[in-house]
C-alpha cells in the first residue's frame, strides 16, 4: 500500500473510530457541544446530544427494538475555601448505560452478549453503570442520578451536579440521607 491508499479494516472486529473520537470529544475539558452519545452494536455512532438526561430519555422512549451503549456526562461542582476565597472545582463524571429495548428477545440477547465486552471497552471511564430499557424515565431523572453518583462517589464531596442544561441538582441536601 502506497500513500493515499486506505488500510483495509480487519473483518469481524468493530471499528472503534467513532467511539474513540466521541470519547475524546466528551472527555475534553471544554466539551460543551455534547454531553451524551450512543453507539450501536457495531460500535458506530447512533446519536449524540447536548441536552443531557432529559434529551436522552426522549431519545430512548420509543426504542424498544434497539440495543445501545451510551455515555452520559455529568459535571460535579465542589465549592471550597482556599485562602479565604471561595473556589470551585469541577469534575466530569461518566455514566455508562447499556440499553436493551424490551422488544429484544432473550435469544437475541444471548447471541449478542459475547459482543458486549468489545463495545464496553470503547468506554474507558465509567463512574457508574446502568442497565436500562425504554422504560427508563424514572432511572434517568437528575435527582435519581445524583443520588446514585453520590452513593458510588469518590473522595470529593460535590455541592452541585449537572446532568445537562437546566438539570442542576443541589446535592448538599442529599449527603445526609
Amino acid at each position: 500500500g502506497g500513500p493515499g491508499q486506505k488500510k483495509k479494516k480487519k473483518s469481524g472486529g468493530a471499528d472503534s473510530g467513532d467511539a474513540q473520537a466521541l470519547w475524546e470529544e466528551i472527555s475534553s475539558k471544554n466539551s460543551s457541544d455534547m454531553n451524551w452519545y450512543a453507539l450501536g452494536l457495531s460500535g458506530k455512532k447512533v446519536s449524540r446530544g447536548n441536552g443531557g438526561a432529559v434529551e436522552l430519555i426522549e431519545f430512548l422512549k420509543d426504542k424498544s427494538n434497539s440495543i445501545y451503549f451510551i455515555l452520559l456526562r455529568a459535571v460535579t461542582t465542589e465549592t471550597y475555601v482556599q485562602y479565604v476565597v471561595n473556589s470551585r472545582r469541577q469534575h466530569s463524571k461518566f455514566i455508562y448505560i447499556r440499553f436493551i429495548g424490551s422488544g429484544i428477545s432473550p435469544i437475541q440477547k444471548a447471541k449478542l452478549t459475547p459482543h458486549f465486552g468489545t463495545i464496553e471497552d470503547y468506554f474507558p471511564c465509567k463512574h457508574m453503570s446502568l442497565h436500562l430499557s425504554e422504560d427508563c424515565k424514572a432511572d434517568l431523572t437528575p435527582q435519581k442520578l445524583a443520588r446514585e453518583l453520590l452513593r458510588v462517589g469518590g473522595g470529593h464531596e460535590p455541592d452541585m451536579m449537572s446532568f445537562g442544561p437546566g438539570q442542576d441538582i443541589d446535592v448538599k441536601s442529599y449527603k445526609n440521607n
